[in-house]
Protein backbone atom coordinates (compact mmCIF):
# COMPACT_ATOMS: atom_id res chain seq x y z
CA UNK A 1 0.00 0.00 0.00
CA UNK A 2 1.35 3.67 -0.96
CA UNK A 3 1.37 6.41 1.63
CA UNK A 4 -0.75 8.34 0.13
CA UNK A 5 -3.67 5.50 0.18
CA UNK A 6 -3.09 5.23 4.10
CA UNK A 7 -6.30 6.21 5.97
CA UNK A 8 -6.89 8.18 8.55
CA UNK A 9 -7.56 5.91 11.77
CA UNK A 10 -10.48 6.66 14.17
CA UNK A 11 -8.10 8.21 16.74
CA UNK A 12 -6.37 10.88 13.68
CA UNK A 13 -10.47 11.23 12.74
CA UNK A 14 -11.29 12.47 15.64
CA UNK A 15 -8.58 14.59 16.36
CA UNK A 16 -9.18 16.78 13.29
CA UNK A 17 -12.69 16.75 13.73
CA UNK A 18 -12.12 18.01 17.66
CA UNK A 19 -10.04 20.90 15.90
CA UNK A 20 -12.31 21.68 13.03
CA UNK A 21 -14.78 21.94 16.01
CA UNK A 22 -12.57 24.59 18.30
CA UNK A 23 -12.41 26.90 14.55
CA UNK A 24 -15.94 27.18 14.26
CA UNK A 25 -16.57 27.54 18.05
CA UNK A 26 -14.14 30.50 17.86
CA UNK A 27 -15.55 31.48 14.60
CA UNK A 28 -18.98 32.19 16.43
CA UNK A 29 -17.34 33.32 19.57
CA UNK A 30 -15.80 36.38 17.10
CA UNK A 31 -19.07 36.90 15.53
CA UNK A 32 -21.54 37.24 18.82
CA UNK A 33 -18.26 39.78 20.18
CA UNK A 34 -18.45 41.31 17.19
CA UNK A 35 -22.61 41.88 17.81
CA UNK A 36 -22.65 40.32 14.09
CA UNK A 37 -24.92 37.60 15.33
CA UNK A 38 -27.26 36.92 17.84
CA UNK A 39 -29.03 40.63 18.40
CA UNK A 40 -32.11 39.27 19.07
CA UNK A 41 -30.66 36.28 21.17
CA UNK A 42 -31.07 33.71 19.19
CA UNK A 43 -28.56 32.44 16.59
CA UNK A 44 -30.32 29.99 14.69
CA UNK A 45 -30.81 26.53 13.96
CA UNK A 46 -28.41 23.85 13.72
CA UNK A 47 -29.16 23.79 9.87
CA UNK A 48 -29.04 27.16 9.75
CA UNK A 49 -25.81 27.56 11.06
CA UNK A 50 -24.13 24.71 9.02
CA UNK A 51 -25.60 26.19 6.01
CA UNK A 52 -23.57 29.78 7.04
CA UNK A 53 -20.25 28.40 8.13
CA UNK A 54 -20.41 25.39 5.06
CA UNK A 55 -19.93 22.34 7.12
CA UNK A 56 -21.62 19.40 8.28
CA UNK A 57 -23.88 19.19 11.57
CA UNK A 58 -21.88 16.73 13.00
CA UNK A 59 -19.16 19.24 13.49
CA UNK A 60 -21.14 22.17 14.21
CA UNK A 61 -22.62 20.09 16.96
CA UNK A 62 -19.28 19.58 18.20
CA UNK A 63 -18.67 23.73 18.29
CA UNK A 64 -21.86 24.15 19.83
CA UNK A 65 -21.35 21.53 22.87
CA UNK A 66 -18.19 23.72 23.16
CA UNK A 67 -19.93 26.73 23.18
CA UNK A 68 -22.60 25.26 25.79
CA UNK A 69 -20.27 23.77 28.01
CA UNK A 70 -18.49 27.21 28.68
CA UNK A 71 -21.61 29.00 29.50
CA UNK A 72 -21.96 30.98 26.51
CA UNK A 73 -24.48 29.59 24.48
CA UNK A 74 -27.97 26.93 25.48
CA UNK A 75 -29.77 25.09 22.69
CA UNK A 76 -33.61 24.77 22.99
CA UNK A 77 -35.67 21.91 21.41
CA UNK A 78 -39.03 22.07 19.81
CA UNK A 79 -41.06 23.98 17.48
CA UNK A 80 -39.86 27.11 19.16
CA UNK A 81 -36.44 25.77 19.70
CA UNK A 82 -32.89 27.13 18.03
CA UNK A 83 -29.25 28.23 19.71
CA UNK A 84 -29.85 31.31 22.30
CA UNK A 85 -27.38 33.26 23.86
CA UNK A 86 -27.19 33.23 27.30
CA UNK A 87 -28.72 36.12 29.27
CA UNK A 88 -27.05 35.96 32.71
CA UNK A 89 -25.65 38.88 34.37
CA UNK A 90 -22.13 39.63 34.41
CA UNK A 91 -21.06 39.74 38.73
CA UNK A 92 -18.49 42.49 39.06
CA UNK A 93 -16.46 41.89 42.24
CA UNK A 94 -15.23 45.64 43.75
CA UNK A 95 -13.46 43.91 46.22
CA UNK A 96 -10.23 42.90 43.54
CA UNK A 97 -8.70 44.74 40.59
CA UNK A 98 -9.64 42.64 37.05
CA UNK A 99 -10.24 43.43 33.44
CA UNK A 100 -13.28 43.52 32.16
CA UNK A 101 -12.27 40.63 29.62
CA UNK A 102 -11.10 38.20 31.68
CA UNK A 103 -14.19 38.63 34.34
CA UNK A 104 -16.61 37.86 31.24
CA UNK A 105 -14.15 35.10 30.24
CA UNK A 106 -14.33 33.54 33.46
CA UNK A 107 -17.85 33.58 33.61
CA UNK A 108 -18.31 31.77 30.52
CA UNK A 109 -18.86 34.76 28.51
CA UNK A 110 -17.53 36.25 24.94
CA UNK A 111 -15.83 39.69 25.93
CA UNK A 112 -16.17 41.89 22.95
CA UNK A 113 -15.01 45.91 22.62
CA UNK A 114 -15.52 48.39 20.54
CA UNK A 115 -13.55 51.85 20.60
CA UNK A 116 -15.34 54.23 19.48
CA UNK A 117 -13.40 57.70 20.23
CA UNK A 118 -9.92 58.24 20.94
CA UNK A 119 -7.87 61.98 21.32
CA UNK A 120 -5.21 62.87 22.92
CA UNK A 121 -5.80 66.34 25.45
CA UNK A 122 -4.94 68.18 27.71
CA UNK A 123 -5.75 68.45 31.73
CA UNK A 124 -8.08 70.74 33.38
CA UNK A 125 -7.77 71.50 37.05
CA UNK A 126 -9.93 68.21 38.11
CA UNK A 127 -8.35 65.64 35.98
CA UNK A 128 -4.84 67.25 36.65
CA UNK A 129 -5.66 66.87 40.54
CA UNK A 130 -7.22 63.25 40.69
CA UNK A 131 -3.83 62.13 38.56
CA UNK A 132 -1.09 64.13 40.54
CA UNK A 133 -0.25 65.89 36.96
CA UNK A 134 0.12 69.54 36.14
CA UNK A 135 -2.81 70.88 34.55
CA UNK A 136 -2.13 71.70 30.71
CA UNK A 137 -0.20 68.30 30.81
CA UNK A 138 -1.24 65.95 28.01
CA UNK A 139 -3.84 63.04 28.34
CA UNK A 140 -5.02 59.96 26.52
CA UNK A 141 -8.87 59.85 26.27
CA UNK A 142 -10.34 56.36 25.24
CA UNK A 143 -14.02 55.70 24.83
CA UNK A 144 -14.93 52.32 24.57
CA UNK A 145 -18.48 49.87 24.73
CA UNK A 146 -17.66 46.45 26.48
CA UNK A 147 -20.18 44.21 24.98
CA UNK A 148 -21.18 40.60 26.80
CA UNK A 149 -22.25 37.70 24.36
CA UNK A 150 -22.23 40.91 21.43
CA UNK A 151 -24.86 42.64 23.74
CA UNK A 152 -23.12 45.67 25.24
CA UNK A 153 -22.85 46.22 28.56
CA UNK A 154 -20.46 49.52 29.92
CA UNK A 155 -19.65 52.27 28.63
CA UNK A 156 -16.09 53.77 29.73
CA UNK A 157 -13.99 56.64 29.45
CA UNK A 158 -10.76 56.60 30.46
CA UNK A 159 -8.46 59.40 30.90
CA UNK A 160 -4.27 58.42 31.29
CA UNK A 161 -1.01 60.64 31.19
CA UNK A 162 0.32 60.94 28.19
CA UNK A 163 3.71 60.98 29.24
CA UNK A 164 3.64 57.61 31.02
CA UNK A 165 2.37 55.58 27.89
CA UNK A 166 3.70 57.08 24.93
CA UNK A 167 2.77 55.45 22.01
CA UNK A 168 -0.71 54.16 23.54
CA UNK A 169 -3.06 55.20 21.14
CA UNK A 170 -1.30 53.11 18.57
CA UNK A 171 -1.39 50.22 20.04
CA UNK A 172 -4.74 47.57 20.10
CA UNK A 173 -6.86 49.17 22.65
CA UNK A 174 -10.03 46.00 21.86
CA UNK A 175 -8.38 44.24 25.13
CA UNK A 176 -7.28 44.37 28.62
CA UNK A 177 -6.07 48.02 29.24
CA UNK A 178 -4.63 46.62 32.55
CA UNK A 179 -3.02 43.75 30.61
CA UNK A 180 -1.32 46.33 28.01
CA UNK A 181 -0.20 48.25 30.53
CA UNK A 182 1.47 45.51 32.40
CA UNK A 183 3.49 43.64 29.10
CA UNK A 184 4.32 47.16 27.25
CA UNK A 185 4.88 49.46 30.21
CA UNK A 186 5.14 47.87 33.36
CA UNK A 187 2.58 49.44 35.09
CA UNK A 188 0.67 47.34 37.06
CA UNK A 189 -2.64 47.91 38.89
CA UNK A 190 -2.47 47.66 42.90
CA UNK A 191 -4.89 49.78 44.35
CA UNK A 192 -8.50 51.14 42.82
CA UNK A 193 -10.68 53.58 44.35
CA UNK A 194 -14.20 53.43 43.05
CA UNK A 195 -17.16 55.21 43.48
CA UNK A 196 -20.66 54.22 42.46
CA UNK A 197 -24.10 55.92 41.81
CA UNK A 198 -27.10 55.05 40.22
CA UNK A 199 -28.74 57.90 37.72
CA UNK A 200 -30.36 57.61 34.41
CA UNK A 201 -29.15 57.10 31.07
CA UNK A 202 -29.25 60.27 29.13
CA UNK A 203 -30.26 60.06 25.19
CA UNK A 204 -26.63 59.73 24.01
CA UNK A 205 -26.27 56.90 26.50
CA UNK A 206 -29.07 54.83 25.94
CA UNK A 207 -28.55 54.95 22.21
CA UNK A 208 -25.24 53.45 22.75
CA UNK A 209 -26.32 51.15 25.45
CA UNK A 210 -29.45 49.98 23.59
CA UNK A 211 -31.36 50.97 26.60
CA UNK A 212 -34.39 54.06 27.42
CA UNK A 213 -33.70 57.17 27.30
CA UNK A 214 -33.89 57.44 32.00
CA UNK A 215 -33.47 53.93 32.24
CA UNK A 216 -30.69 53.52 35.59
CA UNK A 217 -27.14 52.91 34.82
CA UNK A 218 -24.38 52.48 37.42
CA UNK A 219 -22.28 54.96 37.44
CA UNK A 220 -18.66 54.03 38.55
CA UNK A 221 -15.75 56.54 39.02
CA UNK A 222 -12.75 54.91 39.21
CA UNK A 223 -8.67 56.28 40.10
CA UNK A 224 -6.53 53.35 39.99
CA UNK A 225 -3.03 53.83 41.25
CA UNK A 226 -0.01 51.41 40.24
CA UNK A 227 2.45 49.79 42.78
CA UNK A 228 4.30 53.07 43.92
CA UNK A 229 1.14 54.70 44.66
CA UNK A 230 1.24 56.43 41.75
CA UNK A 231 -2.18 57.16 39.79
CA UNK A 232 -2.30 56.43 36.36
CA UNK A 233 -6.18 55.99 35.31
CA UNK A 234 -8.97 58.06 35.65
CA UNK A 235 -11.91 56.34 34.33
CA UNK A 236 -15.91 56.78 34.56
CA UNK A 237 -17.72 54.15 33.73
CA UNK A 238 -21.38 53.72 32.95
CA UNK A 239 -23.04 49.45 33.17
CA UNK A 240 -26.34 48.27 32.31
CA UNK A 241 -28.09 47.62 35.78
CA UNK A 242 -30.18 44.32 33.83
CA UNK A 243 -26.37 42.85 32.72
CA UNK A 244 -24.30 43.74 35.35
CA UNK A 245 -23.99 42.82 39.32
CA UNK A 246 -21.91 44.64 41.78
CA UNK A 247 -21.12 43.32 44.97
CA UNK A 248 -17.98 43.66 47.37
CA UNK A 249 -16.49 41.35 50.21
CA UNK A 250 -16.40 42.78 53.32
CA UNK A 251 -14.16 41.10 56.21
CA UNK A 252 -14.64 41.79 59.87
CA UNK A 253 -11.41 42.46 62.00
CA UNK A 254 -9.66 40.26 64.86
Amino acid sequence: MQDNDIQPTNIESRSRDRRGAEEIALLISDLIASGEIGPDRRIGTERELARRFGVTRNLLRGALSMLEESGTIRREKGRNGGTFLNDKRLERDLSSIVGLPQLLKAQGMVAGTRVIRTALTEADALVANQLAIDIGDYIFEITRIRLGNGLPISLEHMVLPADRFPGLLDKPLGGSLYELLASDYSVKPLEATERIEVRPAEPSESQILSVSTGSPLFYVTRITKDVDGQPFELSHDLFRTDRVLIYVKSFGSN
